[in-house]
């Protein structure tokens, strides 16, 4: 299922774009978050026939019935109220921030954690609040009833952390009682491997605000794919709704088209595509076996990631510069608050991940 894209112009394999300073003569990208894999057939058709037609003046495109389909075929409770189309997951952390919090408020954010979600709140002029993860697990102790917002990637970014829907339940009613708003990016929540799906937040807080995408799941960036949040409290969905229009940030017709698509007929190639993941997660968690002990790492319960601490005794230089000789493209845990520790994609063909661990075996 996994094909050689190389030669497609996709950027994770644009040297020049690409973390580090690999010079190797045959790189490994290994760091970009898309698939290699082609997206599904329905959404090719549903573009095209898109495009064919003469609907290029202002439409509006429905997306809720796809959504409610989706999470209802995800195991997930499929949300009753509208779903405010988006142009981004990360456009609609910027506004939730913008409306929902004021100037030099604190924002309560794990680490580590997707790097852009930090940078919203310091381009908003809010002060971030790190909350360290515990084997990928916060405790409500190290919460401050002082925040007006918890930034929350879930499941986790890089780590595939997931927390389990108790945890979830309590977190929300920690910010409930200290009027905290959860903003949760859930892009990463379709790809799950463990017991329970992923529980988008405003099912359990009528006050929380979940933003997700069908981008990273069918491998739909380049579109890309219409995103969306999710807010059950009407009012805030109506003042979260108007900022998205007034800042022109609305979900194109065509990105909403490639949603409805792929949430209503993608279902098919999506559990092909889990399940190739899944044989991927396995094959590396078996080579990472491999490597010297002080190195640890881990997948977590989703998404298509490993994360590694490969600056076990090293400094974080060497560790680069052994990455860049050994040609494996990792993206470095700087971005997530970790340097030291690295992000590796497993979307990709099981031999290029072999020759990738090959590498890191050679080189640490």
């Amino acid at each position: 299922m996994f094909v050689d894209r190389r030669n497609s112009g996709a950027e994770k394999f644009d040297r020049k774009r690409a973390p580090g300073n690999c010079q190797h003569e045959d790189p490994l990208y290994l760091w970009l978050a898309d698939l290699d894999v082609p997206p599904p057939s329905c959404v090719h058709k549903a573009v095209a026939e898109f495009l064919a037609s003469d609907a290029f003046g202002y439409v509006e495109t429905d997306i809720g019935a796809a959504v409610s389909h989706w999470y209802a075929k995800r195991g997930t409770l499929a949300p009753s109220f509208t779903p405010v189309p988006l142009c981004s997951v990360i456009a609609g952390v910027h506004t939730a921030i913008s409306i929902f919090s004021k100037p030099a408020d604190s924002i309560m954010v794990f680490t580590p954690t997707y790097g852009p979600l930090i940078d919203a709140i310091r381009i908003a002029g809010r002060i971030p609040l790190y909350v360290p993860l515990q084997a990928g697990r916060p405790t409500i102790e190290s919460l401050y009833p002082s925040a007006s917002m918890l930034l929350v990637c879930h499941p986790n970014n890089p780590d595939g952390s997931q927390f389990s829907e108790e945890t979830q339940r309590q977190i929300a009613r920690f910010c409930q009682q200290h009027d905290i708003t959860v903003v949760s990016d859930e892009a990463h929540a379709d790809f799950t491997f463990g017991e329970s799906p992923v529980m988008p937040w405003a099912a359990l807080d009528a006050d929380a605000i979940s933003l997700a995408s069908p981008v990273k799941g069918f491998n739909l960036a380049a579109i890309p794919a219409a995103s969306y949040a999710l807010i059950a409290n009407q009012t805030k969905r109506e003042m979260f709704a108007d900022a998205v229009k007034k800042r022109h940030l609305s979900a194109s017709a065509v990105s909403r088209v490639a949603l409805n698509a792929a949430y209503q007929q993608g279902g098919d190639w999506f559990t092909d595509v889990q399940h190739c993941l899944h044989k991927n997660r396995v094959l590396s968690e078996q080579l990472a076996s491999k490597l010297p002990g002080k190195i640890t790492w881990s997948t977590g319960t989703a998404g298509f990631f490993m994360w590694l601490n490969l600056a076990a005794g090293l400094s974080v230089n060497d560790t680069h510069a052994r990455l860049d000789r050994a040609g494996v493209v990792l993206s470095p845990g700087e971005s997530f608050g970790a340097p030291g520790w690295f992000r590796m994609n497993l979307a990709s063909h099981p031999e290029v991940l072999k020759e990738a661990f090959s590498r890191l075996l050679k080189s640490f």
